[in-house]
C-alpha cells in the first residue's frame, strides 16, 4: 500500500512539473531520501555527537560512524559511493570526528586520545585523503569556508577560546566577549564573517559574532540576549541559531545584517534551534514537538516544515529527528533513529523517475 501511495504522490508532482515548465514548484519544497550506510558498525545515531556532520554544494556529506569494533571514525560520503573510513588515518588507537567539508574537498574535525580532543585535517589527494594534526589540545576544527579559513576552539591553556586558523597556517585567538572567559567559534562564511559564543564565569553564553578587518576581528553581540548560540552564518551575512524564551527552552531565530532578530517558530511546542542556514535563506534545525524532537526546515515562503512531512520516500517507521546541515543546493544531511542520511529536493523530473525506478 506504501508503495502505491508513493507512485500515486509522485504522478500527482509529475503533473504539476508538466504544467510549470519542467520544474517544480518551489512553495513548499519536496525532498528524495538517501540512507548513506555506516562502517560496518551498529547503524543508528549516537548522542556523543548527533549534530556533527557537514555537506559541500557538490553534495559530500562527512560526519561520524561506527566501525565493527564499535570505534567512532570519520567518514566522507561522494555521492554514488561507498561512506569512506578515514578515522584509519588518524594516529593509531585514536577516534575521530569529521564536523565540515569546503567545496575544495578540505575536510575539518578532531580526533580523541587519552589527552583529549585535537584539532585535524583531511586534505583530498586523488582518490585518498591525507591526514594532518593541527595541535592543541581540546581544540576541534568547527567550520571551513572556501579559501581554506579555518574556525573552531582550543583550550589557552586550560580554557576555551575561539580560534581561527589562516591558510598558511597561522592561528589567531579570535577572544571574548567583555566580562567573559570562554569562548566557541562555529561558522565562518566567505567573506571570513565568524558567529559562535562567548560565556562568562557563570557559564552564561551569550551567541556572539566576530568582524574582519585585515587580519584582526571585532567581536559584538549577535542576539543581545544570554543564553543564546550563534550557530551558522551564510555569505550574504544572515546568522541564525537560538535564544532562550525561559530557563530551559530556546527558540530558533535568524538575523540579517543590520537587520531585526526573527523568531522562526516551532513545530508546536515551544523547543527549536536552527543549524545550519544556506544562500537561499532556507534554515535547518529540529524542534520539539507532539511526538518528540523532529528535524524542521524553514524557507522564509513557508515557514518552518516538519521534514519527515516532506520527503516523499521516507520509510515506513523511520523518523527524521536532527538536521544539522545544508547546502547551497538544498540538499540536506538528517539524521533519524537510524543514522544518517541525505535528503535531496525534487526539482525536475529525472530525480522523480529514479524514485518511481527505485520503488
Amino acid at each position: 500500500m506504501r508503495k502505491k501511495y508513493y507512485i500515486l504522490y509522485i504522478c500527482a508532482v509529475l503533473i504539476v512539473v508538466v504544467f510549470s515548465g519542467g520544474q517544480v514548484a518551489a512553495n513548499p519544497p519536496l525532498f528524495l531520501y538517501e540512507d548513506l550506510g555506516n562502517l560496518g558498525g551498529v547503524p543508528g545515531y549516537y548522542a556523543a555527537g548527533l549534530r556533527e556532520a557537514g555537506i559541500n554544494d557538490s553534495g559530500v556529506v562527512v560526519g561520524y560512524s561506527l566501525t565493527p569494533s564499535g570505534k567512532k571514525h570519520a567518514f566522507v560520503k561522494v555521492p554514488g559511493k561507498a561512506m569512506q573510513d578515514l578515522g584509519a588515518l588518524a594516529p593509531s588507537g585514536s577516534e575521530s570526528h569529521a564536523l565540515a567539508i569546503n567545496n575544495g574537498g578540505l575536510v575539518g574535525g578532531y580526533y580523541v586520545d587519552a589527552g583529549g580532543t585535537h584539532a585535524c585535517f583531511w586534505t583530498p589527494s586523488g582518490q585518498s585523503y591525507l591526514f594532518k594534526g593541527l595541535g592543541g589540545t581540546n581544540s576541534q576544527v568547527t567550520a571551513l569556508n572556501l579559501s581554506g579559513y579555518a574556525v573552531g576552539v582550543a583550550s589557552v591553556p586550560s580554557m576555551q577560546h575561539a580560534q581561527i586558523r589562516f591558510p598558511d597556517g597561522t592561528v589567531k585567538d579570535l577572544g571574548f566577549l567583555p566580562g567573559d572567559f570562554q569562548s566557541f567559534a562555529k561558522s565562518i562564511n566567505n567573506s571570513n564573517v565568524i558567529v559562535g559564543r562567548s560565556l562568562s564565569t557563570a557559564q552564561v553564553g551569550r551567541a556572539c559574532i566576530w568582524t574582519p578587518s585585515g587580519v584582526n576581528f571585532t567581536i559584538a553581540p549577535l542576539f543581545d540576549t544570554t543564553n543564546s548560540y550563534g550557530n551558522a552564518i551564510n555569505n550574504g551575512g544572515t546568522a541564525v541559531g537560538s535564544r532562550g524564551v525561559t530557563s530551559y527552552t530556546a527558540r530558533a531565530v535568524l538575523k540579517p545584517p543590520g537587520g531585526t532578530i526573527q523568531d522562526l517558530g516551532n513545530l508546536g511546542v515551544t523547543e527549536s534551534v536552527a543549524d545550519d542556514i544556506n544562500d537561499s535563506e532556507w534554515v535547518v534545525g529540529y524542534s520539539n514537538n507532539s511526538g518528540g524532537i523532529a528535524a524542521f526546515l524553514w524557507t522564509p515562503t513557508s515557514g518552518m516544515l516538519d521534514l519527515n512531512k516532506r520527503v516523499v520516500n521516507l520509510p515506513a517507521g523511520l523518523k527524521l529527528v536532527y538536521a544539522p546541515a545544508i547546502n547551497s543546493k538544498g540538499e540536506i544531511v538528517a539524521f533519524s533513529l537510524n543514522g544518517i542520511c541525505k535528503l535531496t529536493p525534487i526539482t525536475d523530473i529525472s530525480n522523480i523517475m529514479l524514485l518511481l525506478l527505485d520503488n
